[in-house]
């Protein structure tokens, strides 16, 4: 529940094409459902769909692995050899990613070549990844444009990155004293990577809908890991027997309300916000004043509401930050065209 409240879910639902990221949640979590019932030709084709939706679900067929490794209870190399045909099947899924991937739009903004390193992208990913967990906490400063990735050297980048190598050596400790905790917080790090480790994506450095499949794990975790420590409680106030659980249903259904209300207020309100583009632009460029593209969105949207005297402002500042946008050049040119022809 809290999973599908959190205000980071809210750019997944309000801004329409970013709806490639639900629908390839969907699918990465029927793949891993049907992965555990034993549905192999189902199983395959969700991820296959999958790989056709988005390229995060290229970790899909290692999390199912995964889950098999840190759940079921038989022998790794009996569950291997039983379960080799649904492991093949899925790899073979990543023939469709690369097959859509080679030659199509994503290849001009994602990977080498396109003027941001891996080591840049590298040190800004430390501070994102931190950030998104602090806003999986407390989920204030969410915008609807984070900017460009920028220039970064490691003293900058270094508490960030210690603080990530900490967390992730952690979830290394969990993987493998306790498996069955270490899986859903390995989800978080593993889901996010394909957007948040090495590859540059050399036109967003974050974005809340990045987090959407991931925070799963982070739930996940916190209400077993809530669970288990409520039950553990409830034995210690009222002995051996049920008290322990019952215990720990009422407190955690009482905690799973306490956490839910503000979380479901904050998500409705960053919800209606996107009723008002111009708020939400303002806010990016308010958040980031060299982001370009924020500026000029804020411009295109304030010119829609007839605010051309401000527009141009905006647009302006943003062909002086990037003056080889074309982008910005063609809607500063419509601008100026369109307050000479309100003046005559």
């Amino acid at each position: 529940m809290l999973w599908l409240v959190h205000p980071l879910q809210v750019e997944c639902v309000s801004y329409v094409t970013q709806r490639t990221e639900s629908i390839m949640a969907l699918l990465f979590l029927l793949t891993l459902y049907a992965a555990i019932r034993g549905w192999t030709v189902v199983a395959i084709v969700a991820c296959g769909l999958g790989m056709a939706s988005k390229e995060s679900m290229v970790m899909a067929p290692l999390l199912v692995i995964g889950y098999d490794w840190a759940y079921r209870v038989k022998p790794w190399r009996q569950v291997l050899a039983r379960r080799r045909g649904l492991y093949m099947g899925l790899a073979a899924t990543w023939i469709v990613l690369l097959a859509l991937s080679v030659g199509g739009p994503r290849s001009e903004t994602v990977g080498f070549g396109h003027g941001v390193t891996a080591w840049q992208y590298g040190l800004n990913q430390c501070v994102v990844v931190v950030n998104y967990l602090g806003r999986v906490v407390w989920p204030d400063g969410l915008l609807l444009d984070y900017g460009f990735p920028v220039s970064l050297d490691l003293a900058e980048a270094a508490p960030w990155a210690l603080g990530l190598l900490g967390l992730i050596g952690l979830t290394v400790v969990l993987l493998w004293r306790w498996p069955r905790l270490g899986y859903p917080a390995a989800w978080f790090f593993v889901v996010l990577a394909p957007t948040s480790s090495v590859v540059p994506i050399a036109t967003e450095v974050a974005a809340d809908r990045r987090v959407y499949l991931a925070l799963a794990g982070i739930t996940v975790l916190a209400a077993v890991a809530g669970f288990a420590m409520l039950e553990s409680v409830g034995r210690r106030l009222g002995g051996q027997g049920r008290r322990g659980p019952r215990f720990a249903v009422a407190t955690a259904l009482v905690a799973l309300i306490v956490a839910a209300t503000p979380l479901s207020i904050v998500t409705w309100r960053r919800a209606a916000m996107y009723c008002e583009p111009v708020m939400l632009w303002e806010q990016a460029v308010e958040a980031h004043p060299r982001n370009h593209r924020a500026l000029t969105n804020l411009a295109v949207t304030l010119a829609a509401e007839g605010r051309y005297a401000e527009a141009t402002v905006h647009m302006l500042r943003a062909a002086v930050i990037d003056p080889d946008s074309t982008i910005t050049a063609d809607n500063l040119a419509a601008l100026l065209a369109a307050g000479a022809s309100r003046d005559r």
